[in-house]
């Protein structure tokens, strides 16, 4: 009797163990199968200070965009993909320190003027102060590049700002609207935004929001590198996890945004996240929420 309670509980540990690493290989696969030029995981699993390894860039641009942690991120946290125990960075958002990952600035990267950026974004509190989980941008005046803003004025918010040299204003101000109208604490949020130099497409939750207005223009980042957890300045640190953050240089489609979404949020996908970002060719342009092309 002790035999036949003991097996069968070890089988279905192990089936459990097996299912885990198929899901988290399943959206890793999803993310490469797109050919980004920029995939941090996030997934290493020793944490600074005692030792502060690379952010491995799984993207098309390889190692020479690895990425360095600071003091206070520490990555190899939970993740955001299902049952993922060891695939996200916690941020602590400790004032002074501005935990964030930072990839050396690589023209190769900040000059692409039509993108899309994919991260999972946790809060550590309901409804944060105004912070900055992503971003590649030249902070003084005259400011250029990209960065996202969590509730930059108001609840449940998540927004794109562009920028193309005209002092600190931006040349887009893209708002998106979380389900519930507030970002709540200890939950993933999969958002996703492509750029085609002009207008902005969201996307939370695998579900496309209203496309932008026109932006006034956009120029690139001339020095500021692709941050993670806080500006590139280190202002605006954000304080909770960021997990799977991946940068193209080509516009997903809507049916691409959803596929990453189910496949995170799916212990078992038919198809790995892993192999649906970097092996597929470029995707064509994205629909609006209406389903017309750009």
């Amino acid at each position: 009797m002790h035999k036949q309670i003991v097996v069968p509980t070890l089988c279905s540990l192990l089936s459990l163990v097996l299912a885990t690493a198929v899901q988290a290989q399943s959206f890793f696969h999803a993310v490469t199968n797109l050919n980004p030029v920029g995939y941090w995981p996030l997934n290493e699993t020793t944490a600074p200070p005692a030792s502060k390894p690379a952010a491995v860039n799984a993207g098309t641009l390889g190692a020479a965009d690895n990425g360095t942690y600071s003091d206070g991120a520490i990555p190899g946290v939970a993740g955001a993909l299902a049952g993922d125990s060891e695939g996200g960075c916690l941020f602590s958002g400790a004032t002074g320190v501005n935990p964030r990952m930072t990839a050396p600035y690589d023209p190769a990267y900040a000059n692409v003027t039509t993108f899309t950026i994919e991260a999972w974004v946790n809060s550590a509190v309901t409804d944060p102060a105004e912070s900055c989980p992503v971003n590649c941008l030249d902070t003084a005046s005259p400011r250029h590049g990209w960065l996202i803003f969590v509730d930059p004025t108001g609840a449940g918010q998540i927004n794109l700002r562009t920028y193309a040299g005209s002092g600190t204003t931006a040349s887009l101000n893209y708002v998106m609207t979380v389900p519930g109208g507030h970002i709540l604490s200890n939950t993933w949020y999969h958002v996703v935004i492509s750029f085609n130099g002009t207008t902005a497409q969201g996307y939370i939750n695998g579900q496309p929001q209203a496309l932008s207005a026109n932006a006034s223009g956009y120029l690139a980042s001339t020095a500021g590198p692709f941050a993670i957890g806080a500006r590139s300045d280190s202002a605006f640190a954000f304080q909770g996890s960021v997990d799977e953050v991946a940068f193209y240089s080509s516009l997903l489609t809507a049916s691409a945004v959803l596929a990453h979404y189910q496949a995170g949020t799916n212990p078992a996908p038919a198809t790995s996240y892993y192999a649906l970002v970097t092996n597929a060719n470029t995707p064509a342009p994205p629909t609006t929420s209406s389903g017309t092309s750009w």
